[in-house]
């Protein structure tokens, strides 16, 4: 009986099945992590991408608004136009809103500012994903 305890080399199949269970949910957490970790980097870079659009036409609409005479700054859902001599696409690459009524305004920029209240981008792929911004353009008045 002692040579048979002594001689025991192997694994029996319990002590295997039990290690295949240990590592099945072992790498199945693992794979869940990594996938939330990939979902949650698609997020962030969306919103990054966001507020780097909002950055991008703020900049060019002070841009355009500083430097050039009358224009006409027009937001629809799917992008920002401005026309002075000839018709400019600012963005199209997102949803945009502004609140309120601004379609299309013509807009003087030695005489008004210009106002955009709330003004949103959205993701075309994820319409929860957003970025909101309120803010004055508007550059020296001449008398």
């Amino acid at each position: 009986m002692n040579d048979m305890i002594k001689n025991e080399k192997g694994l029996t199949l319990v002590e295997l099945l039990a290690t295949l269970v240990l590592m099945s949910l072992f790498s199945g957490i693992i794979m869940s992590m990594i996938l939330h970790s990939m979902r949650y980097k698609e997020m962030e870079i969306t919103k990054t991408d966001l507020q780097q659009e909002a950055n991008y036409v703020i900049a060019e609409l002070q841009r355009i608004h500083r430097l050039g005479d009358t224009y006409t700054l027009t937001i629809e859902e799917n992008s920002i136009k401005v026309k002075t001599d000839t018709e400019q696409i600012i963005s199209d690459r997102y949803y945009y809103d502004v609140d309120g009524d601004f379609d299309e305004a013509i807009i003087d920029p030695t005489k008004k500012n210009v106002y955009l209240n709330e003004f949103t981008i959205k993701s075309k792929t994820n319409e929860n994903l957003k970025v909101e911004i309120s803010t004055v353009i508007s550059r020296y008045k001449h008398n």
